[in-house]
């Protein structure tokens, strides 16, 4: 692979890391499990290039993400009824109810924000690997050159 190539890696791997340290931050903290699994997988090659992903594999963090119930992608409300009763019940209610209606959770796209908040180092990072690389290819390749003036 190409010095520019490896420096293109080197780069992503680094904004792969920023990302994952700035949705950190951004991610909603009670247990500490949805932080703790935000991870930067492996740079990957692509018909154009490279890539990199940086997301969770844990379940419940699409809905933490996305929201849910008239927040997330279907826009309706979460509505809640009994199975095997007439009507629903739980300590504290004042009075049995046939059904409860549930607006749903907004939407804390962490990974987004992470994202956007990693933006301004990301051209930084990037511009100075790759650029870098850049400069010492194309020296390498002006002391190739051979120039010959004839008069």
């Amino acid at each position: 692979m190409s010095e520019i190539g490896e420096a293109i890696k080197q780069a992503l791997e680094r904004v792969g890391d920023l990302i994952r340290e700035r949705a950190q931050k951004a991610a909603p903290y009670r247990t500490g499990y949805l932080h703790d699994s935000i991870h930067k997988d492996a740079v990957y090659e692509t018909s154009g290039g490279f890539g990199i992903t940086v997301g969770t594999n844990i379940e419940y963090a699409r809905y933490v993400h996305e929201g849910t119930g008239e927040f997330g992608m279907f826009h309706t409300p979460i509505i809640i009824e009994p199975k095997n009763k007439k009507a629903l019940f739980w300590p504290g209610a004042r009075h049995p109810v046939k059904k409860v209606v549930q607006k749903g959770i907004k939407p804390n796209p962490f990974l987004i924000r992470g994202a956007a908040a990693a933006a301004g180092e990301i051209e930084s990072v990037v511009g100075d690997l790759v650029g870098d690389a850049i400069l010492q290819s194309i020296r390498a390749s002006l002391e190739n050159i051979k120039v010959e003036i004839k008069v």
